[in-house]
């Protein structure tokens, strides 16, 4: 008796343990979120920055301001806009992929973006600040809803972000 109520509890304790480690998805998310994502939001801080150093009350036309611009600002956002689209080819839940695609076309907007206002640093008459700041407004509201459906996604999965 003492050796089947042994048998019965190790069962149970192998059954209730195999059921508390992470799922797929929740292990997708947090892959994500704590690695390519993580990279990916270095690459954006960098490229806000410099774009940040060199617009607005920032902006003088000086050959500093347009070299900044034409060198470190694009090309940080051409980086950022190259790694969110390998990125992708990393990711195996659909979940996780729906969000990393409005990420993709948030970097994809902002490089356009930024390619527009090189060319107005520059002086190429083509490009204008209301075209510039249409592409700032669009890219701003897909990083927000970016940021809205990668919370709603770990609500879904059970994941906290800790952020």
């Amino acid at each position: 008796m003492k050796k089947i109520v042994t048998v019965i509890m190790s069962l149970i304790l192998v059954l209730g343990l195999t059921a508390c480690g992470p799922t797929p998805e929740q292990e997708a998310l947090i892959a994500y979120v704590d690695g390519d994502y993580a990279t990916l939001r270095d690459l954006q801080t960098e490229a806000v920055t410099s774009y940040n150093s060199v617009v607005g009350k920032n902006y003088d036309n000086t050959v500093a301001t347009r070299a900044e611009f034409a060198g470190t600002t694009l090309s940080a956002a051409k980086l950022l806009n190259e790694k969110a689209n390998e990125v992708t080819a990393n990711i195996t839940d659909e979940g996780v992929m729906g969000v990393h695609l409005l990420y993709v076309k948030y970097t994809e907007v902002f490089y356009e973006g930024i390619q527009i206002a090189s060319g107005t640093v520059q002086g190429d008459p083509d490009g204008s600040v209301d075209k510039v700041n249409d592409y700032v407004k669009a890219g701003n509201d897909l990083l927000m809803e970016h940021e809205a459906k990668l919370k709603a996604l770990a609500e879904e999965y059970e994941v906290d972000l800790n952020w």
